[in-house]
């Protein structure tokens, strides 16, 4: 559950009797992480932790929408989070992973003593490298000649599929041959209504796909990438922004807000297009780039297949195990 703060009864069962752990690695904070950390100092076992949702780095309105769910209720989870030291699981960590500059350098500062690391996401290369089925696009009744913007992602105020939304009903104006595919589970179902709403009175109805049900790494989703013509990251708030790499495993020409992680590795123009958060007319010009310029996409897709490569897991996970060796020296 996004921004969801559970407590796991049975893992703290688990981990207390599990022999032979040498090391555990987080991907977790608040209770959950909390009941690795008591079990890691019941039983002298290092851990580390990797950052993902954002701990320094979160927009306001972000923090604002986790705790919505929280409001005028009594927090019973607080005492469990006091007792098994919630708010230490960062401070006891024997090691932090970040996905991006912006957090490296904000835990550096609040930790100067401890190791931190910055280390990217990183994806399976060749699972995007499969042969395309021709009939995807009929199945979701998305016509063959169409240029196919692709957004993946949770339907999630977060994800800001609206603002692409917002842009696409000015593009379809100048170029008819267009469609949005939109890709993700539902965590916001009001938001989820929203776009439904606005799509229908805007009549978008011919240029939009929304398709809710595809499983994480499912030939289906890859076949939404490697089916589609450009893909679009407009998170208002993204630690990284994994599925940038998938796009580019996909060799789909890139369009990405600048607050995303990701960013760090991109070069305007070169592996990618980079617009102004939240700012539709920043986005639509990049769309209008993509579409409209056959060099810039050939470019971006070549420079992209090559950039990729840097970041499969063989190369992440390697640097990943020397990590876990440090640790445990």
């Amino acid at each position: 559950l996004v921004g969801g703060n559970l407590f796991s009864w049975s893992m703290l069962y688990y981990l207390f009797f599990q022999k032979n752990i040498d090391l555990i690695h987080l991907h977790t904070a608040k209770r959950m992480g909390s009941i690795a950390r008591f079990i890691c100092k019941l039983r002298n076992i290092p851990y580390i932790i990797t950052i993902h949702g954002g701990v320094y780095d979160v927009c306001a309105d972000e923090t604002k929408n986790r705790m919505k769910p929280t409001k005028n209720s009594f927090e019973w989870g607080k005492v469990l989070g006091f007792l098994f030291g919630s708010r230490k699981v960062y401070d006891d960590a024997n090691s932090i992973i970040t996905l991006n500059k912006n957090e490296y350098e904000s835990i550096k500062q609040n930790y100067p003593n401890k190791d931190i690391y910055l280390l990217p996401n990183s994806i399976n290369v060749s699972d995007f490298r499969i042969q395309k089925d021709s009939t995807f696009r009929k199945r979701h009744n998305i016509e063959e000649d169409k240029f196919v913007f692709l957004i993946s992602a949770r339907i999630d105020r977060q994800k800001n599929q609206l603002l692409v939304l917002k842009a696409l009903k000015e593009l379809v104006l100048t170029h008819t041959n267009i469609h949005l595919l939109i890709v993700g589970n539902i965590t916001d179902s009001s938001y989820f209504n929203e776009l439904n709403d606005y799509i229908k009175n805007q009549e978008l109805q011919n240029n939009v796909t929304i398709i809710t049900d595809l499983k994480p790494n499912s030939k289906e989703l890859i076949n939404a990438y490697i089916n589609s013509n450009s893909f679009i990251l407009p998170s208002r708030h993204e630690p990284f922004g994994i599925v940038g790499l998938e796009a580019w495993a996909s060799s789909l020409p890139l369009i990405i807000s600048n607050v995303s992680g990701m960013c760090n590795i991109i070069e305007d123009k070169q592996n990618g297009l980079v617009f102004t958060d939240n700012d539709k007319e920043s986005l639509l010009s990049k769309m209008n780039e993509i579409i409209s310029n056959k060099d810039l996409r050939n470019k971006l897709i070549s420079n992209a297949n090559n950039e990729v490569e840097k970041y499969d897991h063989s190369i992440v996970n390697h640097t990943l195990f020397e990590i876990y060796k440090n640790v445990m020296v």
